[in-house]
């Protein structure tokens, strides 16, 4: 008779365990807004909101990974500062899939954005400058790390430090 338990965690190495304390800490710095304010290329402005449903949000995230499938973008990666940064974010703006991306997960999110006079929908690429679409979409992006940095593990038990008393226990 085999005793089938879950394995423990792997211990999480220092300089790994060092960047999820960084990511922790700058996504702890951010306080994405509730309300979003957004302008039109006619001057309109819209009050977006930064909170979205869950099921919003899933469907974004489909959205986004439509975006990062993309050929030829895979290869594109940010790890070395803001000119690496800088490259990376000209290499997806100026890539008409990746607007498209953009545009259906803004259109996901904000429908009301994109509703034209008569109700039909507008695609915000033509409504909006790609600045603003984008704005439209990071308040609620923020949340989600924020909520998922949290959660990551921290190697707490391959440091010197004691066990946390938060949460609750698994009860043995």
């Amino acid at each position: 008779m085999s005793d089938e338990t879950n394995p423990p965690a792997a211990p999480v190495a220092p300089r790994q365990r060092d960047m999820l304390a960084e990511l922790r800490a700058m996504f702890d710095t951010l306080d994405p807004p509730r309300t979003i304010r957004i302008v039109d290329v006619d001057g309109n402005a819209y009050d977006l909101r930064g909170v979205l449903s869950a099921r919003k949000t899933l469907a974004i995230v489909r959205a986004f990974d439509e975006i990062r499938d993309i050929e030829g973008l895979r290869s594109v990666r940010a790890n070395g500062g803001a000119a690496e940064l800088g490259r990376v974010v000209m290499a997806l703006a100026t890539d008409e899939r990746v607007a498209g991306g953009l545009a259906k997960a803004f259109s996901i999110a904000h429908p009301e954005a994109c509703a034209g006079p008569d109700g039909k929908p507008i695609d915000p690429l033509e409504r909006f400058e790609l600045a603003e679409v984008v704005a439209g979409l990071v308040p609620s992006f923020v949340r989600l790390a924020q909520r998922i940095s949290r959660t990551l593990p921290t190697g707490a038990a391959t440091t010197n430090s004691p066990p946390s008393d938060s949460g609750p226990s698994s009860g043995s």
